[in-house]
């Protein structure tokens, strides 16, 4: 996973995933409400809950998760990460979860497609210098088109890479998918 590829390139080495997954083990040294040692792993008896299915607003102005297992569990507060889309067609929802206008927007909200190819490579060549020159060997990029932008992405000199050749947004898109 990279992020901010047009010009300070961020990476997550093993992707997205890794986030979730420290997340789960980690044992925060500032925790209020449960004792040091305690992790989101501890919490949930080491598996994660199923996915949640009903939300609803309950007594107290609390929220109440129903998820796939059935389980039914009330909190003070919930914190939703997923597409706000979901609210509105995957998860039961209570009317009276969100304002009329939290509702109104998150119906509104537009979500671009986009799709990126990559190709990769089992070195950066492109960081190679000629022994003569002491200048890049690969300068420019070759194409029937203009482009907008090549992204080389690395991790270091040994380090397997990756080009992204294509990055199409819209409609544009749409003619990857099969």
């Amino acid at each position: 996973v990279y992020t901010e590829a047009d010009d300070h390139h961020r990476g997550i080495v093993g992707g997205s995933q890794q986030l979730p997954l420290r997340l789960w083990d980690r044992e925060p040294q500032k925790i209020v409400h449960w004792p040091l040692g305690t992790s989101l792993a501890s919490l949930h008896g080491g598996e994660p809950r199923g996915a949640v299915t009903r939300l609803t607003r309950t007594a107290g102005n609390r929220i109440t998760v129903t998820d796939a297992t059935g389980d039914i569990r009330t909190f003070r507060a919930a914190v939703f990460t997923g597409q706000s889309w979901l609210l509105l067609s995957k998860i039961d929802c209570d009317d009276a979860l969100f304002p009329i206008d939290h509702w109104t927007a998150m119906e509104r909200t537009h979500y671009m497609e986009s799709s990126k190819l990559f190709v990769p490579v089992d070195r950066p060549f492109w960081l190679d210098k000629d022994e003569t020159t002491g200048r890049d060997t690969m300068s420019m990029t070759l194409t029937d088109r203009m482009t907008r932008g090549t992204y080389l992405l690395d991790d270091g000199p040994d380090k397997p890479a990756v080009i992204c050749l294509s990055y199409t947004w819209c409609d544009d898109s749409l003619k990857w998918l099969p």
